[in-house]
Formats: structure tokens, C-alpha cells, sequence
């Protein structure tokens, strides 16, 4: 995946802005390679690498909007690192 502009059509991930959310919206996201997500994230929340072996390239700062485009193919998972909620992009 790469960071890439926020412009044209992008699927939107973000997550509820008070502390106690503890789900992303949505939960789970289905995509096609080369279509961009577009994470915005409240200050409460994160996106961050589910765990070690997940790419690390998977991360939004908290309070941050960013896009990734995905390049490829394969299962993406992400958490909230304060809440350790979770979330996960599939691309086809």
C-alpha cells in the first residue's frame, strides 16, 4: 500500500470521536486492488498494525486523515492501540 492524495472516489474508514466507541465504521471493508481507502481518525482513536507480522505501512496517527491506496492483493488488519478495538480491509 502507499500513501497517496485524498481526491477522487475513496471508501471512507474512520471511527466514533468519543473514547468509549469501541468499533470502526466499518468493521470490515472489501475492496479491489488499486482503490483507496480513506482512514479519519478523531483524537481518541488510531489505526496501527493489528499485530507484528501485519504490514506496518497500515498506520494513522491519531486525529489524522490519510489514503492509502492498496497495490495489493490480501487480508490488511488494524486495531486501535488505546482500545484494541479492530478492523480489517480485504482486497481482491
Amino acid at each position: 500500500m502507499v500513501v497517496t492524495p485524498c481526491t477522487g472516489e475513496t471508501v471512507t474508514v474512520t471511527a466514533d470521536p468519543s473514547d468509549s466507541a469501541t468499533t470502526y465504521m466499518p468493521a470490515a471493508t472489501t475492496i479491489s486492488v488499486g482503490q483507496i481507502v480513506k482512514f479519519t481518525m478523531p483524537n481518541a482513536h488510531n489505526v496501527a498494525p493489528n499485530t507484528a507480522a501485519d504490514d506496518d505501512g497500515l498506520a494513522v496517527g491519531f486525529g489524522q486523515t490519510k489514503c492509502l491506496k492498496f497495490t495489493a492483493a490480501g487480508t490488511f488488519k488494524f486495531k486501535c492501540t488505546p482500545h484494541s478495538f479492530v478492523g480489517t480491509i480485504i482486497v481482491n
